[in-house]
């Protein structure tokens, strides 16, 4: 899941409470804290005892708009910091209770953790802080403003603003110079322990309804595994006790472009989808199996419509609230997708759980808990049912891999070049342009290794045989779209041309400068009918090339040995071709 270990040497936060512990992040981010052993001690605070405890984690119960109780429980617990992720359910629609927990409550709390000499605070608020949920945002980062008030129609969302500017308002405050404090702002969380997001999605496969879209499908969307969220807080934690420790010692605080302490941070899986194509591979990994062609799309304006009447209705004849509303309506047309590039400066944050395995795991245990209205029954608490309905995603992917290259005298340039050719089949559509590359088109992998032979053009003695062999980490796997790197090695072996020369090992080591580069490139194949029995007619109509240079540096290799170099790349998103499928040219 991450690249921390038990067993590497982390310098501990310390004893960390977590508030809503219980809950979907807060219970996440315990786990994770726990299974990194990255705290001395651990404590939930919540309003709820936990349904199923973590081994080692201390529970507490209280309230968190109550600053006497507050007050009298940090002075007994001693927590040096704190991660404050308590919020309410923001579909309760109780504008009191959303003001009293997360404003009042934050600011008891931010209070409570002054006056108790805690060191560090981070505050979970929201990415929705700088969404009117009308304009679009295209790579927005933090320097956008906060949409409060008139500006935001969603009340929860302005209560989490409000919230955010008070903890970050209370960073080295006059009185309290010492107290540091961070917001994260994730966006869209997903995945283990879902209740908001994946279950209502899955719904509507169970419904029969993934055969609707409304709108296009061109507005990207950014979706958070949670894993990754719960990642976030902890970087940011050890952040502003990295900072706390270094001014106890007399060292300088980090610079304005370095600090976290007063700062927020948007956190996504740096990955952003068509909305569409996410909920289709949410639907994908629970059995469905509906095609492009058969989706009914919906223009945003007719949806709107619909769902105007619907609230109407429902509110005419008290029928609680509709299916589909004009909110969803937006929500589900809109761009939004952020910039995160702050944290992974500032914090070194980069995703630790990629999408697509985010929402196979999310999807198994949604259908596992039982938590998705319509599923069958047989489903809840049965992990073989479950796995063998799990549909697992359509995957595009390379169809050819070879290697080809030329080693040389140490005064010549050694270059390895991989390439990659992906055969696209689209047999339905009339033109290609400026597809997606992340759609239900399947082709199958094929792994070829190829070997030669080089000589020394400087003095004309032959050296031998440097073979290459690719050697993929997942090598049956197919790969969904862009989102996920393929990832291998360049097992180079050096085998000198005669038995009498491997004897001189001290003469035959190969050596010189290294090159690696690999390169992707797409093909479209094409299917003109009334050609010998609608025959496929493959004309190579390149559609994309990319090169990435691996490795150049130095490279030695003596005889019989074997140098890995590891690679890993991953296809465009989008592909630009124009082909009449009639006569196969290029318009």
């Amino acid at each position: 899941m991450s690249n921390y270990n038990r067993d590497e040497k982390v310098k501990s936060l310390g004893h960390v409470l977590v508030t809503g512990g219980i809950g979907f992040l807060g219970n996440h981010i315990v786990s994770l804290l726990e299974s990194r052993g990255a705290c001395d001690k651990i404590t939930v605070l919540d309003i709820r005892p936990p349904q199923t405890p973590i081994a080692g984690v201390q529970y507490e119960q209280g309230d968190i708009t109550d600053y006497d109780s507050m007050l009298k429980l940090f002075g007994r617990l001693q927590p040096n910091a704190v991660i404050h992720t308590a919020s309410p359910n923001h579909s309760v629609g109780n504008r009191q209770l959303m003001y009293d927990v997360n404003v009042t409550g934050t600011k008891t709390l931010v209070r409570v953790a002054q006056e108790s000499n805690v060191k560090a605070f981070v505050h979970t608020s929201s990415a929705s802080v700088i969404s009117d949920t009308k304009a679009d945002l295209i790579n927005a980062d933090e320097s956008y403003p906060l949409m409060m008030g008139d500006q935001q129609p969603e009340y929860y969302t302005t209560t989490k603003a409000q919230a955010e500017m008070h903890v970050l308002a209370s960073n080295r405050a006059p009185s309290h110079p010492k107290f540091l404090t961070a917001a994260i702002r994730p966006s869209a969380m997903f995945g283990i322990g879902d209740v908001q997001l994946l279950p209502p999605g899955l719904s509507a496969y169970f419904r029969g309804q993934t055969k609707i879209q409304i709108g296009q499908n061109e507005n990207l969307f950014d979706f958070t595994e949670i894993t990754n969220v719960a990642h976030a807080h902890h970087l940011a934690l050890a952040a502003l006790l990295a900072t706390c420790d270094r001014e106890d010692a007399g060292l300088s605080a980090p610079l304005d472009h370095e600090k976290v302490d007063g700062e927020a941070f948007l956190i996504t899986n740096d990955s952003p989808v068509y909305f569409f194509d996410f909920a289709r591979m949410c639907w994908a990994a629970a059995g469905d199996k509906t095609q492009p062609s058969q989706v009914w799309v919906l223009s945003k304006e007719f949806g709107l419509l619909i769902a105007t009447l619907m609230e109407w209705i429902f509110w005419a004849f008290r029928l609680g609230k509709p299916n589909l509303t004009r909110q969803q309506v937006q929500y589900t047309c809109m761009t939004r997708f952020y910039d995160i590039g702050k944290a992974k400066t500032r914090l070194g944050y980069k995703p630790v759980v990629a999408l697509e395995a985010g929402i196979r795991r999310g999807v198994q245990d949604a259908l596992f808990r039982g938590v998705v209205v319509g599923q069958p029954p047989e489903l809840k608490g049965n992990w073989e049912a479950v796995e063998a309905v799990i549909y697992h995603l359509p995957y595009i992917s390379m169809n050819m891999l070879h290697v080809c290259g030329a080693a040389t005298h140490p005064t010549h340039q050694m270059l390895l070049k991989i390439v990659a050719v992906l055969l696209l089949r689209q047999k339905n559509k009339q033109h290609f342009r400026n597809a997606k590359l992340n759609g239900h088109e399947t082709i199958n992998l094929v792994r070829q290794n190829h070997a030669w032979v080089t000589t020394d053009s400087f003095d004309t003695m032959a050296l031998g045989q440097l073979n290459a062999v690719v050697e993929l980490h997942r090598p049956h796997r197919r790969y969904y779209g862009n989102q996920e790197w393929i990832a291998g090695d360049i097992a180079l072996t050096y085998t000198p041309k005669t038995k009498k020369a491997a004897k001189d090992q001290s003469t035959l080591d190969i050596f010189g400068p290294l090159r690696i580069e690999v390169i992707f490139e797409g093909s479209l194949a094409i299917k003109i009918p009334g050609t010998d029995k609608d025959r496929e007619y493959n004309k190579a109509r390149r559609v994309f090339r990319s090169i990435q240079c691996v490795q150049e540096g130095p490279f030695r290799c003596a005889p019989g040995q074997t140098i890995k170099v590891p690679f890993r790349s991953r296809f465009p998103e989008v592909a630009d071709a124009c082909i009449d499928f009639r006569t196969g040219q290029e318009i």
